[in-house]
C-alpha cells in the first residue's frame, strides 16, 4: 500500500516505520522553535526620558540608640524611618501626614504581614488537580514539527501496518484523550491511512462490533479516503468422510458470511441424472452437501472447489458502517484464485479458465448490481488469470449496439457472463433440489431469477448499467 501517502495539510505521513530524533535534534528543534517566537514578538519601545522634578527621596537619619524619632510639625506627623517626604526644585520638604497606628494595631501587624506572607506562598505552589491539567496539556505547547513527529509514530504503533484492520478499532489512541487540538491531530492522521474490511460480519453485531461502528465514525464519518475489502471468491476443501465433509461446509459458510440457504455455482454432480443443455447447475450449500455426501467414503479422498453464484455479502460491512462514498480508491482484495492456480489439480486449461471467468463474473456483477459511489476500483489477486481477463475485459467495445457481434467472438465469454448473471434462467437453466435428504437422486429445476435483488430489471438496462460501470462510473484497475 506504498501508494497511500501523502497528506494535504500539515503533515506528510509515508507510513512507514518512523524515525525518532535524536536529543541533539529535539534540543536543536526547541532551540529554533523558541528563536522564531522571540524574532516574532514586537520589540519594546525604550521609554522617552522625562525631566523628573521630584529630588531623590533621602536616607533617613539613624539615631544612636537605634529607635525611631518621632517628631511633630505644624500638626504633621513624621515617623523617622517611615517619613514620606517630596522634595520640591526649590529643595523645600513636604511632609505628608501619615495616620497613626493604635497599640493593638501595631502589635498585630507582623502578625498580618507573616499570615498574607503564607498565603502568597501557597498560591504559588499549584494543587493536584492544577499539576495534572498542567502536564496533560504540556505536549500540546511543543514545536509542531516535532508534536506531529511525535504523534506520527504513535499512530504508526497503534496501527501496525499499512492500513488499519476495523477489528483494531475497538479502541482510540490514548493520546487522543489529551486535549481537543491533540485529538484533531490525531485523528486527522488515523483518516489518511486505508481502512481494511475484513471478511465476513454478522448481521446481528455484538457489542464489540458496535463499539468499531463508533470509532469508524468517529475518524472517518461516512465517507472514508481509502477502502480495502477483502473478498473470498473460490473456496476448495478436501474431504472423505461425510462428518469431514460437513465440517468444511460450516467453515466455508463462516468465511463467506452467509447461511445454508446461499446458492452456488456448481457442475452436474457425478452419478445424478443431469438434465441435457447444460454442464453447470446453482445449488443450495445444503442441497450441494447432500449431493457430495453420497460420494463419501472412508477409501477415498475428494478435492472439491465451490464460489457463491452472488458475492453481495461482500457489502455487509459497508451497510453495517452507513458509507455513503468513498472518497478516493476501493480496493479488493480477492482470494482464492492463486491457491486454486498453485494446487493445479486439474490438466484441462480450458476448464479452469472456464471457472475462473465465472467467478470472476459473479464477483463484478455483484460489484454492478450494489453501485457503490466510489471514483477508482483497485481489484487484486488474480495471479496468473490477470492476462486473459484483461484482453476480455478491454477488448469490449465501448458501443452497446457493437456488443452482438463481440458477444460471438472468443474473448465475448466474459461480457456475455457479464450481462446474463443476473438472469441464470436464460444460460445455466437449472437448479438441483433434493426433496428428501434420503433420496438417492436429484431433482432440478428451473433456475429462478433476480439472485442479485435487482427487482425484475430488464435485460436491456442492466446490459446499460454494465456499459456505465465499465466506462463511466469508475476508473478500474487490475493487478495479479
Amino acid at each position: 500500500m506504498g501508494g497511500y501517502t501523502g497528506f494535504s495539510t500539515r503533515i506528510v505521513p509515508s507510513w512507514t516505520q518512523p524515525v525518532l530524533p535524536s536529543p541533539a535534534e529535539v534540543k536543536r528543534q526547541l532551540l529554533a522553535a523558541y528563536q522564531r517566537k522571540q524574532d516574532a514578538a514586537p520589540t519594546p519601545k525604550r521609554p522617552r526620558k522625562s525631566t523628573n522634578l521630584v529630588a531623590k527621596r533621602p536616607r533617613p537619619s539613624r539615631s544612636t540608640s537605634g529607635r525611631k524619632n518621632t517628631m511633630k510639625k505644624d500638626g504633621a506627623t513624621t515617623i523617622g524611618a517611615h517619613e514620606d517626604r517630596l522634595h520640591s526644585g526649590a529643595g523645600q520638604v513636604l511632609s505628608i501626614p501619615s495616620p497613626e497606628l493604635s497599640p493593638c494595631e501595631s502589635r498585630d501587624k507582623p502578625k498580618m504581614e507573616e499570615e498574607c506572607l503564607k498565603e502568597q506562598d501557597a498560591s504559588r505552589i499549584p494543587n493536584d488537580s492544577r499539576l495534572e491539567r498542567h502536564q496533560s496539556t504540556e505536549f500540546k505547547y511543543l514545536p509542531t514539527e516535532l508534536r506531529h513527529m511525535i504523534l506520527k509514530y504513535i499512530v504508526w504503533v497503534f496501527v501496525g501496518g499499512n492500513y488499519i484492520d476495523i477489528m483494531t478499532l475497538i479502541s482510540l489512541p490514548e493520546v487522543m484523550r489529551t486535549c481537543r487540538q491533540i485529538r484533531s491531530d490525531t485523528m486527522h492522521l488515523l483518516a489518511q491511512i486505508p481502512l481494511c474490511l475484513p471478511y465476513p460480519v454478522r448481521d446481528r453485531p455484538d457489542l464489540k462490533i458496535q463499539r468499531q461502528i463508533a470509532n469508524f465514525k468517529t475518524i472517518y464519518g461516512a465517507s472514508p479516503r481509502y477502502l480495502i475489502m477483502r473478498v473470498p471468491i473460490i473456496q476448495y476443501f478436501e474431504y472423505s468422510t461425510p462428518e469431514e465433509l460437513k465440517r468444511e461446509l460450516r467453515s466455508v459458510i463462516r468465511t463467506y458470511g452467509v447461511d445454508e440457504k446461499a446458492k452456488l455455482l456448481t457442475g452436474i454432480i457425478v452419478g445424478q441424472s443431469p438434465p441435457t443443455g447444460s454442464g453447470n447447475c446453482i445449488a443450495s450449500i445444503t442441497h450441494y452437501e447432500t449431493a457430495l455426501t453420497r460420494g463419501a467414503t472412508r477409501r477415498d479422498k475428494w478435492i472439491t472447489k465451490i464460489f457463491l453464484y452472488s458475492q453481495l455479502q461482500i457489502f455487509n460491512w459497508w451497510t453495517l458502517l452507513s458509507i455513503s462514498s468513498v472518497d478516493d480508491t476501493l480496493t479488493f482484495e480477492l482470494k482464492g484464485f492463486t491457491d486454486w492456480q498453485m494446487l493445479n489439480l486439474t490438466h484441462d486449461w480450458r476448464d479452469e479458465i472456464l471457472t475462473q471467468q465465472c467467478a470472476i463474473a459473479s464477483f463484478l456483477a455483484s460489484v454492478i448490481a450494489f453501485d457503490p459511489n466510489v471514483p477508482n476500483i483497485k481489484v487484486t489477486g488474480l495471479g496468473a488469470f490477470l492476462n486473459i481477463f484483461l484482453k476480455a475485459w478491454n477488448g469490449i467495445p465501448q458501443e452497446i449496439a457493437a456488443w452482438q457481434e463481440y458477444l460471438k467472438t472468443r474473448d465475448g465469454f466474459l461480457l456475455c457472463l457479464l450481462v446474463s448473471w443476473p438472469f441464470p434462467e436464460s444460460f445455466i437453466k437449472w437448479e438441483m433440489v433434493f426433496d428428501d435428504p434420503s433420496e438417492a437422486h436429484a431433482r432440478y429445476q428451473a433456475c429462478d431469477r433476480d439472485l442479485l435483488d435487482l427487482k425484475d430489471l430488464s435485460t436491456q438496462d442492466w446490459a446499460k448499467r454494465v456499459w456505465r460501470a465499465r466506462f463511466s462510473r469508475h476508473q478500474w484497475q487490475f493487478v495479479d
